[in-house]
């Protein structure tokens, strides 16, 4: 019989003390209990260390570094002390509802998948004005509470025409796997090991990494409700559309040229392109099985490019950069590129933006809109909860009684 925890929930941390407590209860109020919670925290110089110990439990693993880890050094350190059958990733400022692990072991007894997704909702630490909503908000998408299996090809496909490079789009037909949201067997790891020396120094991380498992596995399945909420704030360690969205990004890479793309800016849709690739390039994996199409690569970045720019982000270096590659493309190529439809269409929305009308209307659309996207929107001042945490367990209650 084996003495491994049904799971391993893995929580990185640096300078989260504030909020960490929260993550960690969340843990702990799991109505499933055979876990270990291992915690590694990555040289933080706030009250960190001090918070962890107030948690006596024994099924927390505690490690703690004398020097400032990188996000991919801990990662790697927190994976590499993971003892359970099933392991997830947690982030220090989330919370999962206390039914998580144990709607998760159903399914896996019911299946013996080796990988399970679930969609998160979403916590709102400060107000939104251009969602038009308030601090202190749940907001939650709408979801089936179904459970089914997914194709990784499926998914791969959807991936690569997501971030440009493919033609066709494949839509989403469910809750895609990130990260933080999703439940994947030891064995995977332990399989991909013998290719792959490192799973986190590909920016971004999430996109590598989910890549190497979707080529890894032939299906998955999906439990379609929410699981985990996820804090929506400014302190969250990805970044929002900004001035120094390529500052952020040149320091995730360290100095690291993108590898697998033509162009070499260093921004989110661009770097995700590379990740995939250089993904595709670790498992053995022939580009062109999966449309890989380098004019609608070149499209989408010029596309992406116009919207940043409408966005206010200064793109003008990674313009002259997309202008200089396109010189030396076919000019069948070029012209298909520079005259399409889809640009057109960009540029007049850009233009639209920016004028007086634009500015008008996204005031208005920012007292009268809802969170994108979000079906369920709870304000946490009427319900009585007035943190992440809370928001989880009320989350939980609800689909309690929706059951």
């Amino acid at each position: 019989m084996s003495s491994r925890p049904s799971f391993s929930i893995l929580l990185p941390t640096y300078n989260r003390g504030e909020i960490l407590p929260l993550a960690i209860q969340s843990v702990l109020d799991q109505t499933f209990d055979d876990f270990e919670l291992v915690i590694s925290n990555g040289g933080s110089t706030d009250t960190t260390d001090e918070v962890v110990r107030r948690f006596t439990d024994s099924r927390i693993k505690y490690f703690h570094s004398d020097k400032k880890l990188s996000m991919a050094e801990n990662y790697d350190f927190v994976l590499s002390k993971a003892t359970g059958e099933y392991l997830i990733f947690f982030s220090d400022d989330d919370a999962f509802i206390p039914e998580m692990l144990n709607k998760v072991r159903g399914v896996i007894n019911d299946t013996s998948t080796q990988m399970i997704v679930f969609p998160f909702a979403r916590y709102y630490h400060e107000e939104q004005r251009g969602l038009g909503i308030k601090k202190n908000t749940l907001a939650v998408t709408k979801f089936s509470r179904s459970i089914f299996s997914v194709s990784s090809r499926e998914d791969i496909l959807r991936m690569v025409a997501m971030f440009g490079l493919a033609k066709h789009p494949h839509l989403p037909q469910s809750p895609s796997p990130l990260i933080g949201n999703v439940v994947i067997h030891r064995q995977i790891f332990e399989e991909l090991a013998e290719k792959v020396e490192k799973f986190f120094s590909t920016i971004p991380v999430d996109i590598y990494l989910i890549t190497l498992i979707l080529a890894r596995i032939d299906r998955y399945f999906v439990i379609d409700e929410p699981l985990l909420v996820w804090s929506q704030w400014s302190k969250n360690s990805s970044i929002g559309i900004g001035s120094n969205l390529r500052e952020h990004y040149e320091n995730l890479l360290a100095g690291r040229s993108l590898e697998h793309v033509p162009l070499k800016f260093p921004l989110p849709m661009n770097c995700s392109a590379n990740a995939i690739l250089t993904a595709f390039r670790d498992m053995g994996l022939n580009p062109i099985d999966f449309q890989l199409d380098w004019s609608n690569y070149y499209l989408s970045m010029l596309n992406y490019l116009i919207y940043l720019d409408g966005e206010g982000v200064d793109v003008s270096r990674e313009r002259a950069e997309l202008n200089k590659a396109l010189k030396d493309l076919d000019s069948e190529v070029r012209h298909s590129v520079l005259d399409s439809r889809a640009t057109r269409r960009f540029r007049f929305m850009r233009t639209l933006k920016q004028s007086t009308i634009g500015r008008i209307l996204k005031i208005l659309k920012g007292r009268l809109s809802r969170p994108q996207n979000d079906d369920y929107v709870y304000s946490g001042t009427d319900l009585g909860f007035k943190d992440v945490g809370q928001s989880a367990k009320y989350l939980g209650q609800k689909l309690g009684r929706m059951s």
